[in-house]
């Protein structure tokens, strides 16, 4: 897909998709007075209804343009990414999961994945960032050029992850690794990884 690091969200239908899109900022403005622009896209999953939304910051991708990779550098990434987190607390639009993190939103289009792979492997996984390569540390390596695969696992750490009610319900173990994001919806916090 070429954006290192996206915002998905997976959403019952596509009326809550737009509603939502009408209500996240399109436009991020940081401590450094850079303005960072969000780009949707929209992708309605194969073997259900649900829909995913994904925020897509310009810079935290594979295009090219000056001063694109202090966007990766602290503070900026982390303002990009809290952004976007208060985005989704402040949201009053029912979501099942929300996931910022290397190509979330074409993660998230695995239907019920994340649910699964939380029973079979519990939270460490997500929790401490994935031990193993993905293919979207596979894609990031091959379209930057820069770097090996193996670079993005630790980029991981980063994660956070939130479920609503009903998905969390469908865990069947290491609930208590979330804590309360806000009302009906659960996170795993995300973990400082030292850029």
């Amino acid at each position: 897909m070429g954006w290192y690091y996206s915002l998905g969200i997976v959403f019952e239908n596509e009326n809550l998709v737009n509603d939502c899109k009408n209500k996240f900022s399109q436009i991020l403005k940081l401590s450094n007075h850079t303005e960072v622009r969000m780009s949707t896209e929209v992708h309605k999953l194969e073997y259900s209804d649900d829909v995913v939304l994904q925020l897509l910051p310009y810079g935290l991708s594979t295009d090219s343009f000056d001063g694109r990779d202090v966007l990766f550098e602290r503070p900026y990434f982390y303002e990009i990414r809290d952004f976007l987190y208060k985005q989704l607390l402040n949201l009053n639009i029912n979501f099942k999961t929300a996931l910022f993190e290397l190509e979330a939103g074409d993660y998230l289009m695995g239907n019920d994945i994340i649910i699964e792979e939380l029973n079979v492997r519990g939270t460490r996984e997500i929790t401490f960032g994935y031990s193993y390569v993905s293919e979207g540390d596979s894609n990031a390596s091959s379209i930057s050029g820069k770097h090996l695969p193996e670079y993005y696992i630790p980029k991981r750490y980063l994660d956070g992850l939130i479920l609503n009610k009903n998905e969390f319900d469908r865990l069947k173990m290491n609930q208590s690794e979330f804590q309360i994001f806000k009302e009906n919806y659960y996170w795993i916090p995300l973990k400082e990884f030292k850029i």
